[in-house]
């Protein structure tokens, strides 16, 4: 059971990293079951999930399976990803990267991720690394 008593924004990278029980595996586990992800990144997962071969049902069936709320990538998301980058761009932020900071930012949540680069970012939001 976590000790965690927040709801968190998952970044692919956090969720990647425990799937693939990469470094940071055992800091990201800590926040299940209070984590939200948008469905970007989800698709985002998918993607990387079926890079490494694994077969679509099973890939479908490790996410669904997965404790977490997938939110839709809606309006206010999808303008504040957009908005973003330019202030982003030095960093290299990709679509999804700032669709995880958009919905952090949408709910005034915190954003888990794996990726150092974002320590960099002035955002209003706090963001926190696993590794």
């Amino acid at each position: 059971m976590s000790d965690i008593k927040e709801t968190v924004v998952f970044d692919a990278s956090a969720l990647l990293a425990l799937l693939n029980n990469e470094s940071g595996a055992k800091q990201a586990k800590k926040y299940f079951p209070r984590v939200m992800m948008s469905t970007v990144n989800l698709s985002e997962v998918a993607s990387c999930l079926q890079r490494k071969g694994i077969p679509e049902e099973k890939i479908k069936r490790t996410l669904d399976d997965l404790p977490c709320f997938p939110v839709p990538f809606e309006e206010d998301q999808i303008y504040l990803s957009a908005f973003l980058k330019q202030s982003t761009k030095e960093f290299g932020l990709s679509l999804g990267d700032r669709a995880c900071i958009a919905l952090g930012m949408a709910t005034q949540k915190r954003v888990i991720t794996a990726d150092h680069a974002w320590k960099k970012l002035k955002l209003p939001i706090s963001i926190e690394l696993i590794r």
